[in-house]
């Protein structure tokens, strides 16, 4: 009988015929290389698939949609696909270190607890380092912040994925991943290695720029998902109020701040043996700084009645201006002052 690949590499692909061979050679390099290579092309209509057919390497499986349907769709044909032990991810437009596989492989074969091994990157184009944060409880505590195991770099193990039925969500585009990294978190361990194993790229057509509206909106219903793990039952527009407050660009009105405050205090009152304590503390401490500065920094005309709001709300929250921007919001609010926006 054929054995069976130790790994499933999954790269979904559209029109990336300019980084493609040098993506997938890094692939195919690979200092461990006992893996099959599910390339899964969206119906691309440059030279992407023609430059694919020219790397023939048995390891490769090429699917070729005859329809674009999307990353995710394509993501979630991998998955069936995959025979794997393990799934590793890749994108078309990035390089991974030669020595990736065979590092997260021996991290994941020591670490059965372990199911998601992501690591660190470079940022092709400017030489920038990342580290994520490297432990379970601190990944947990990442992403309440915000997305902190980069997809392209991971391995997983198929066995979880399998068991559980799990796929990646379409209508989280392009949040899928992190909306993702959230569910797992349910059915085992996140871990990042501390060292850069993959270089990445960030450009100006990436999915993230031209959806930064739908992003951070689904990013935001990621966060909501997370702490549905303290077990807190929030009625719907509980979980609207919260959408807003994590939404970077959203601010609230008085009546909404004075509600967020009720609802921050259950969420940390929640938080049994979830979170590490003294770390989530802090994360609500920022959370609710962020707010209150939002809102006294949201209007367009300022009058005296935002003072006064001001006034009646900061001793609840605990936040203050320093003497300097309460001066200054006063003078302001009394002047009726009007915000100049640049037309750049």
């Amino acid at each position: 009988m054929k054995q069976l690949p130790v790994i499933s590499v999954l790269m979904p692909v559209y029109n990336c015929e300019e980084f493609i061979e040098a993506s997938i050679k890094s692939i195919l390099n690979q200092s461990f290389s006992n893996f099959e290579f599910i390339i899964i092309d969206d119906a691309s209509n440059d030279n992407t698939l023609k430059i694919i057919k020219e790397l023939n390497d048995p390891r490769i499986r090429l699917v070729e949609k005859t329809k674009n349907s999307g990353y995710s769709n394509s993501l979630n044909i991998g998955l069936k696909l995959a025979k794997g032990e393990f799934i590793a991810r890749m994108d078309g437009d990035d390089i991974s270190i030669l020595n990736r596989f065979e590092k997260q492989l021996a991290f994941m074969k020591t670490h059965p607890e372990v199911i998601v091994c992501g690591t660190g990157y470079s940022v092709i184009g400017n030489e920038q380092i990342k580290l994520n944060p490297e432990m379970h409880e601190q990944i947990k505590l990442g992403l309440l912040r915000g997305n902190c195991i980069v997809h392209p770099s991971v391995l997983m193990r198929n066995s979880v994925i399998k068991e559980y039925n799990l796929s990646y969500n379409p209508n989280m585009e392009p949040s899928e991943d992190y909306d993702f990294w959230v569910r797992l978190l349910a059915h085992g361990k996140l871990h990042n290695l501390p060292e850069v194993l993959i270089n990445y790229r960030v450009h100006g057509n990436s999915v993230s720029r031209k959806k930064a509206k739908q992003q951070e909106s689904n990013a935001a219903l990621a966060k909501i998902n997370l702490l549905e793990y303290l077990g807190l039952e929030l009625s719907i527009e509980e979980k609207h109020l919260l959408k807003k407050i994590f939404k970077k660009f959203s601010s609230l009105t008085i009546k909404e701040l004075k509600k967020a405050g009720v609802i921050l205090k259950r969420v940390e009152n929640s938080n049994v043996n979830f979170f590490q304590r003294d770390g989530f503390q802090d994360y609500l401490q920022y959370l609710q700084e962020m707010i209150f500065f939002k809102f006294i920094n949201r209007y367009e005309r300022y009058n005296p009645a935002i003072f006064l709001n001001y006034m009646k709300i900061k001793d609840d929250w605990d936040i203050k201006l320093d003497r300097y921007q309460e001066l200054k919001l006063l003078m302001k609010s009394f002047l009726y002052y009007r915000v100049k926006y640049s037309e750049n």
